[in-house]
C-alpha cells in the first residue's frame, strides 16, 4: 500500500510540472514569444571573498584646518611708561647784532698823562713828578703837577687851538705851539722847537 501511496504522489508531481510548461508554452504563443524552451536563468555565485588584509584602507580628507601660529615667549622686562616731560619752552628771539661801531677818529679832548719829556734828543727824568693835561672841548686847559721835586701840588689853567696837527698853548701870558700826532686813539706826542712831549691817555 505505502509503494502504491509514493507512485501516485511522483505521479501527481509529474502531472504538474508537465501543467507548469504547458502554461508557459501557450503563453509564449500568444505573446508571439519564438522561444520553444524556458528561459535559462543563470546559477547565483556568491562573489569570492577578500582576505581582511586586502581590504583597502578608507582615505582620510586632507586636514585642511591652518595650525595655530606658535604663541611668542613673553617679554620677561617689566613695560614702564615713559615719563611726562615738561614742554620745551621756546627760546626768545635772538637779539639784533648790534652794528660795528666807526672807528673813531683820534681827539685831543680828554685827560693826558705825561710819560716822557726830552730835549734835544735827550730824555729828562721826570724824578716821580706826575704831569697831566686835561683839554676841554670849549678849547680850556688845565694843567697840573704833583710829587717828586714839587713840595705842594700846581695847576694852572689855560687855553689851546688846534688847528690840523697844529696846537698852541697858552698859559699865564706864555704861549707855546708845535705839532701833534696821534698814535692810535690813546697815544699823542706834542713836538715843539727843541723839545718832545710824550702823552698817554689817562
Amino acid at each position: 500500500m505505502n509503494h502504491e501511496f509514493k507512485q501516485d504522489a511522483s505521479t501527481r508531481r509529474g502531472f504538474r510540472r508537465a501543467a507548469s510548461w504547458l502554461g508557459c508554452l501557450i503563453a509564449c504563443a500568444l505573446c508571439g514569444c519564438d522561444r520553444s524552451s524556458p528561459p535559462e536563468v543563470a546559477a547565483f555565485r556568491p562573489p569570492a571573498s577578500r582576505a581582511v588584509d586586502e581590504v583597502p584602507e578608507p582615505k582620510l580628507a586632507a586636514d585642511t584646518t591652518p595650525s595655530p601660529a606658535p604663541k611668542q615667549p613673553a617679554d620677561p622686562r617689566p613695560t614702564t611708561k615713559p615719563a611726562a616731560t615738561a614742554p620745551v619752552a621756546q627760546a626768545p628771539p635772538p637779539e639784533p647784532t648790534p652794528e660795528p661801531e666807526a672807528p673813531r677818529e683820534p681827539t685831543i679832548i680828554g685827560t693826558w698823562r705825561v710819560t716822557d719829556i726830552s730835549r734835544n734828543g735827550e730824555s729828562m727824568p721826570l724824578g716821580g713828578m706826575e704831569m697831566t693835561f686835561i683839554f676841554a672841548e670849549d678849547g680850556t686847559l688845565t694843567q697840573s703837577a704833583s710829587g717828586g721835586p714839587m713840595p705842594e701840588a700846581q695847576t694852572n689853567s689855560g687855553t689851546y687851538t688846534l688847528n690840523d696837527n697844529s696846537l698852541t698853548l697858552e698859559m699865564q701870558g706864555q704861549s707855546q705851539s708845535g705839532t701833534v700826532t696821534f698814535e692810535g686813539t690813546n697815544g699823542m706826542i706834542f713836538e715843539m722847537d727843541q723839545g718832545r712831549m710824550t702823552l698817554t691817555r689817562a
